[in-house]
């Protein structure tokens, strides 16, 4: 086969990958939870996969006379097992739900379990991906002294494959055609690529390699080895890492951890590019050993200057720059020339390794499982064990140590004779500077990089905490007492004026039902719509959360909600609220729900249709849903597809706006919605007097749309949907770059007054 077909192949087999790896996570997440472990079980499943092939596959290779034809079947058979993913998922759906703890959340052996089926859907295509690797490193394994060259420059055509196939995914067909279509477009790739293969290996004359014996200068397998894995190891936490501290600033919407993906993996393929042609010249472990020293050294000096990252996206986003622009030249300054370095071991490591015995498909084989394991394993030890107990940046310098230490070890391992001057200075440079850097407070940091430039310097910070689950943290004003909530670098809630609208959700459909006895809170945030509904004397009060750090946080609101979290009612759900609801058969007179903005990743889940219907699946006959409508994060479009999937599930929909505020709130029900002629107990009614909404006309003033103004205002709107996520491919930032949030908070109104006007209030 022509090297630049085979190359051609590789390339559009990666982008298939990550196609398929974005696509699997997304349903996945859907069927599991969005929670960082079910993140975890899917992430990590998929790097296993890729492992377990491709250490079988090394074994196999050294006894197939025809690679490519071999290569040919693996990726034609990986299409073909990508279209059985779904029917494996949901064929575990009895299992899971009798694990699952009912109306007490998920238990430890629910999560085992979704482990398990996580690994058991994806085992069979990940592991024909990462059977290829290997074919093909025994395919172009003849002459071993270019082995590294060869079949590194055909990993790094994947990983190009792969990096397009995030963008495309992150920008391009995902929002255009729909998660189900780019599905069935990766897996039809794969039998293309699949078919051109055997077709060229059916031609190709069969390959008769001998077994190298191993020369008596060979380098220490294991150690090899362990580099592989250790780059792997390295590479997937600290893009976790990164991610983090980048999202801090960014927040998290698709377009950004798009951003974030796409540099990285072309930072990783032209890394690999440049690895492939340069390991010949690497001689011993001590080039090796620089190698990773000098990436440990760089990635903690860009890492500390993240520290000014939320001032420089502020500064080039407020200048001639729009937001997209200025991720871009951010993440590219910051991440490239590190992640290039990463990206130069794994071919340094095979090179190293070439006089190894045996086949160059068992070669290959060995390294890139060990390389694929270590990617599995990194995500997991960063998140779960080095955030919480050191932070992000002290888990960047824990890292570092680590690549110190192992290059310390090559050094120590070398032996023929005594390394560089300037190696072993630079060794000893990142040793010392990962240590110090480790031992540094997390706090001394981190909270300059977690509260973006929105907070004022004067603002204490009552609570910080990093943890597997995100970034939390509330400030409060010393000028004015206001408490904020952050997650993630982004104000979600407080306790101002501005934050009236938190209080309605709760006391909104609690009035419009006309005896709600059990009610849903999906997200707890500052407690305050929580807290608001408790005055209403419910008998059942539950509320999921998905994140178990936010409790904490929502203690310190207290004397705004009311205490809530101590209420014998009260009772807390750790799950993610649309997961919960598909697993309980609990159901409530009210859901009220008040999510991450749209655009965040993960949160479209919370606005689709097929949500919609479970909600309404969920609640009691005469139940109230109650859904938030941000106008200042949404555009008219975007906000005629949230009141399309709900007016498309529900034949009672008003929506109603919060007076000075830019927050509305669709309510929703299977019987006309009626709002009370006055309010009865005291302590909702002052509540109600603080806004100055204690009387039904100031309540039912504040209805915009009702009945067929609905209809008017969603019109031939497509509804959101799993399937067609559009709310996190909006072009909102585009529009507040053009004309500023004021005026998209305007637009909206003015389209919902114009349908007003055309229907019947």
């Amino acid at each position: 086969m022509p090297r630049a077909v085979l190359y051609a192949l590789f390339l559009i087999s990666g982008c298939s990958a990550l196609l398929l790896e974005v696509v699997w996570t997304r349903s996945l997440v859907l069927h599991f939870g969005g929670t960082t472990l079910a993140v975890a079980a899917v992430l990590s499943s998929f790097m296993t996969g890729l492992a377990l092939g491709s250490a079988v596959a090394g074994r196999l290779a050294a006894r197939l006379r025809r690679p490519l034809l071999a290569y040919g079947v693996l990726e034609g058979l990986t299409g073909i097992a990508a279209l059985l993913v779904p029917a494996v998922v949901a064929a575990s759906s009895p299992a899971l739900n009798a694990l699952y703890g009912g109306a007490n959340g998920p238990t430890l052996g629910f999560e085992v379990a979704r482990f398990v089926v996580a690994f058991a859907a994806l085992v069979v295509p990940t592991t024909l991906m990462g059977a290829t690797l290997p074919m093909i490193g025994q395919y172009l394994g003849a002459d071993r002294s270019r082995l590294a060259r060869n079949v590194g420059l055909a990993y790094a055509f994947n990983t190009f494959g792969a990096a397009s196939g995030a963008a495309l995914a992150g920008f391009v067909l995902i929002p255009a055609i729909g998660m189900s279509r780019t599905a069935m477009l990766a897996e039809a790739a794969y039998l293309l690529i699949g078919l051109v293969a055997v077709a060229y290996g059916l031609r190709a004359s069969s390959l008769a390699v001998e077994a190298q014996e191993p020369e008596a200068s060979i380098v220490p397998e294991r150690l090899i080895v362990f580099g592989a894995a250790l780059a792997g190891f390295t590479a997937l936490s600290l893009e976790l890492l990164w991610t983090r501290i980048f999202i801090n600033s960014f927040h998290s919407t698709i377009q950004a951890f798009s951003t974030i993906l796409v540099t990285f993996l072309l930072g990783l393929a032209g890394g690999v590019a440049i690895g492939a042609r340069l390991a010949r010249r690497a001689t011993n472990l001590s080039h090796l050993a620089a190698l990773l020293a000098l990436s440990a050294l760089l990635s903690l000096l860009l890492t500390w200057r993240m520290i000014s990252l939320p001032t420089w996206y502020v500064s080039l986003w407020a200048g001639t720059l729009n937001a997209s622009a200025a991720r871009i030249i951010l993440c590219v300054a910051l991440l490239t020339v590190p992640v290039l370095l990463m990206g130069m071991t794994l071919p340094l490591c095979l090179h190293l390794a070439r006089n190894r015995a045996g086949q160059p498909g068992g070669l290959v084989g060995a390294v890139y499982a060990a390389n694929s394991l270590g990617s599995a394993v990194g995500p997991l030890v960063a998140a779960f064990l080095l955030v919480p107990f050191v932070g992000a940046f002290g888990a960047v310098a824990a890292v570092a140590l680590l690549q110190s230490a192992f290059a310390m070890v090559l050094l120590a391992r070398k032996g023929e004779s005594s390394a560089p001057r300037g190696t072993t200075a630079l060794v000893f440079a990142a040793l010392v500077l990962s240590a110090v850097l480790l031992g540094s407070s997390k706090t001394e940091f981190a909270p300059r990089v977690s509260p973006p430039a929105f907070v004022a310097q004067s603002d204490a910070v009552l609570r910080y905490r990093e943890s597997a689950y995100g970034t939390m943290m509330v400030a409060q004003s010393m000028r004015t007492g206001e408490k904020s909530l952050f997650i993630d670098g982004f104000l979600t809630a407080g306790d101002g004026p501005g934050s009236s609208y938190i209080r309605m959700m709760g006391h909104l459909p609690m009035l419009a039902h006309p005896h709600p006895q059990s009610v849903l809170v999906i997200c707890l945030g500052t407690g305050i719509t929580l807290g608001s509904i408790s005055l209403h004397a419910p008998s059942i009060l539950d509320c999921a959360e998905i994140n178990p750090e936010v409790p904490g946080c929502t203690r310190l609101f207290g004397e705004k909600n009311h205490n809530v979290l101590d209420s014998p009612v009260t009772r807390l759900i750790i799950d993610d609220g649309r997961h919960y609801l598909g697993r309980t058969d609990r159901r409530y007179d009210v859901i009220t729900l008040e999510p991450m903005p749209p655009d965040f990743a993960g949160a479209v889940n919370l606005y689709s249709q097929q949500f919609d219907e479970l909600v309404r699946s969920r609640l009691k006959p005469g139940g109230v849903f109650a859904q938030w409508l941000p106008l200042h994060l949404v555009t008219v479009e975007d906000s005629k597809a949230i009141v399309r999937a709900v007016a498309s599930t529900f034949p009672n929909v008003l929506v109603w706006l919060m007076p000075g505020e830019s927050s509305a709130i669709i309510l929703a029900s299977d019987d006309p919605l009626l709002l009370p002629a006055r309010v009865g107990l005291d302590a909702v009614r002052n509540d109600l007097a603080q806004l100055h909404l204690d009387s039904a006309a100031a309540l039912e003033g504040e209805i915009v749309l009702r009945s067929a103004a609905v209809q008017n205002y969603a019109g031939a709107a497509r509804a959101v949907t799993d399937d067609l996520p559009s709310l996190e491919y909006s072009d909102f930032e585009a529009q507040v770059d053009r004309v500023g949030v004021t005026e998209v908070v305007r637009q909206n109104i003015r389209e919902m007054l114009m349908s007003r006007s055309l229907g019947t209030h």
